[in-house]
């Protein structure tokens, strides 16, 4: 079989079990957005603190250099530390639970799949084949629920920036006094936020070897005498 026809089938399994497979594009997607949405807002909040600190900079010199160390290297230093605080470990922890949940819904679907198995094999498929058209599956998901957790946090960034507008003055004019009012919007893309739609994708393999047992021959006799 072609790879698209390979795609038709793994498409079928996902509209075939589309209440599960919507629950856990949204789950996926909920997990990554409240991430992604911490990540643009603290780029948001980073790049308006830098545009504060490069005036304070250019034009307040005296403030700038009071203790050997300009405003702009401030910034970036107390955004570095608390991006290692926070930020990574959120991230390595929403990553093993978003494919520990990708891991038990392939597992849930195998274990129901094993006369669909028996019918892919009759049509002319191979293992590998068969491999492939369940891991387009995991991919499936792990794109809707990308597109989900962008959108759920452009939303939650919208929210925010609305929300804390006038904190965020309040907070930057007393942080850098003599400066002008900068539009605190609390949107920021950078590498981070590329790296962790990528991770969304890297957990559809992690989760396929965690279910890679399933599709031994073996344990399919097993199933079907079970059955």
């Amino acid at each position: 079989m072609r790879l698209r026809e390979l795609y038709r089938l793994s498409h079928r399994e996902f509209t075939a079990y589309r209440t599960r497979s919507r629950t856990t594009v949204i789950t996926i997607g909920i997990l990554f957005g409240i991430l992604l949405s911490i990540v643009i807002m603290f780029q948001g909040l980073e790049n308006v603190a830098l545009k504060y600190a490069e005036y304070t900079a250019e034009n307040l010199p005296d403030e700038s250099t009071s203790d050997g160390i300009s405003p702009y290297e401030k910034v970036q230093n107390y955004f570095q530390i608390n991006d290692n605080k926070f930020v990574r470990p959120a991230s390595v922890v929403l990553l093993i639970a978003s494919a520990f949940i990708l891991a038990f819904t392939m597992a849930h679907l195998l274990s129901t799949s094993t006369r669909i198995f028996v019918l892919y094999y009759s049509i002319g498929a191979s293992k590998k084949q068969l491999l492939l058209i369940y891991l387009f599956y995991l991919l499936e998901i792990c794109v809707r629920a990308a597109i989900f957790a962008i959108i759920v946090a452009l939303i939650i960034a919208a929210i925010a920036t609305a929300v804390s507008w006038n904190y965020a003055l309040k907070l930057m004019a007393a942080n850098f006094p003599g400066t002008p009012d900068f539009q605190p919007i609390l949107v920021g893309v950078n590498l981070k936020f590329v790296g962790i739609i990528c991770s969304i994708f890297f957990i559809a393999p992690l989760s396929f070897l965690l279910c890679l047992d399933q599709f031994s021959y073996k344990k399919l006799a097993i199933k079907l005498k079970g059955d």
